[in-house]
């Protein structure tokens, strides 16, 4: 029966088939949780194709088993290994074993909702609540079901029969979501802060706040995601929740900044791997173009020094603060300060005038200081004042006012 492909279902009689599942179904540990937790220790890729190949061989008229147990087993199976049609096909065999089993019930109403199908889900648990109208299960059941058809006040109700039945976070995490919905979004605070003031379990409430987060996220509430940071400042998630709505909104800055805030004692794991891809993507798309994402000053190309002078001196005069062409004199250098040269000829250098171009004697590019007109004898480069940074983005390579740097890989 065995190859190296595995079981070869198709060729198991029915009661080999059966037999089989007996024995596969007690090295199969479940939890108490319903749909149960289920640890396998076998290939599951198996199971899926015998519990396929069952639910073929069974159809809609005939059973392999007599008892509503086993195949309430075999329906927590297939949910867990997400055969949610075999898992309704399993639970429907159950109730037709057993027809008071609120297990198989609850499991049928699992699959359903797993199917996308709220309606039938609900039928279902109508008739659970007639049986037993405490069971927070069904409730629980009956608030998802509801919302999922977008009828948010009875799913509320439905959450507050189970919270009185047995408080926990996870069903006022679903509270809030549906006064979110109903746009009651003050009373959805009132609950956030009670939740913080009755539970005091910090993994609990680690757990809480990121699921309302990514709720709030996927509402795009960013005001629910404000408070929460204010309430939870210590959980990462939540900032990361933050900074995904900041960004896909384009607010940059504020999304740097969360991104920041969530990595405060820890630059590991995959909240660094995002906010790495954030920080080259904003560094591609806002790439500054004066200095082409370097952040270096384009005229001293990042040095800080001035570069058309040496030690500040004016390179005309070399620092004397003289004219060039006269040396200080004033007076015309091709004829002397005469006018003329030779005896009549009129000097066609200053017209006749006897003067040099500088009139005074003073350099025409410092006026006589001796100092460099671009940096005034600072050495400084006058576009980054010294600083060896670009003037347009102050260093920071982008156009937005982001210091990348604080991310290094």
């Amino acid at each position: 029966m065995a190859e190296e492909q595995g079981i070869e279902f198709q060729s198991l009689s029915k009661e080999e088939l059966a037999s089989y599942f007996v024995d596969l179904l007690k090295s199969v540990k479940f939890s108490e949780d319903i749909p149960p937790k289920v640890t396998i220790t076998c290939d599951e890729k198996e199971i899926v194709r015998g519990l396929k190949h069952l639910m073929e061989v069974e159809g809609e008229n005939f059973s392999l088993y007599t008892d509503s147990a086993t195949y309430n087993s075999l329906s927590s199976l297939a949910y867990h290994l997400g055969l949610y049609r075999e898992a309704l096909h399993f639970a429907d065999k159950s109730i037709a074993r057993d027809n008071t089993s609120i297990l198989a019930r609850l499991l049928k109403a699992h699959a359903s909702l797993a199917l996308n199908n709220p309606k039938k889900a609900i039928g279902i648990l109508d008739e659970v609540l007639k049986r037993d109208p405490n069971n927070i299960v069904a409730h629980t059941l009956m608030a998802r079901a509801l919302m999922k058809r977008e009828q948010y006040a009875r799913a509320l109700e439905s959450l507050k029969r189970a919270y009185a039945l047995m408080p926990s976070l996870d069903l006022l995490m679903e509270s809030i979501v549906c006064l979110i919905h109903l746009k009651d979004e003050e009373h959805a605070r009132r609950i956030i802060h009670e939740a913080r003031r009755r539970f005091s379990a910090e993994n609990e409430l680690m757990t809480f706040s990121t699921n309302l987060s990514r709720a709030a996220y996927g509402l795009r509430k960013i005001d629910l995601l404000k408070l929460l940071v204010r309430i939870f400042p210590e959980n990462r998630d939540v900032w990361v929740n933050m900074a995904r709505m900041y960004r896909e909104n384009g607010e940059h800055e504020r999304a740097w900044r969360c991104y920041l805030r969530s990595l405060r004692g820890d630059n590991q794991g995959e909240a660094m791997k995002e906010v790495i891809q954030y920080r080259d993507h904003l560094r591609e798309r806002f790439r500054c173009q004066v200095c082409k994402g370097t952040g270096k000053c384009k005229l001293c190309r990042g040095n800080g020094k001035c570069p058309e002078c040496r030690n500040g001196l004016c390179s005309e005069c070399k620092g004397t603060g003289l004219c060039k062409l006269c040396k200080g004199s004033g007076k015309c250098p091709e004829c002397r300060g005469r006018g003329t040269k030779g005896v009549l000829k009129r000097c066609d250098a200053c017209s006749g005038k006897g003067l040099c171009e500088c009139y005074d004697g003073r350099c025409r590019i410092c006026s006589g200081t001796g100092k460099c007109p671009s940096c005034k004898g600072t050495q400084k480069c006058h576009t980054c004042d010294g600083k060896g940074v670009c003037h347009a983005c102050e260093g920071r390579g982008i156009s937005l006012k982001i210091d990348l740097s604080a991310v290094m890989n």
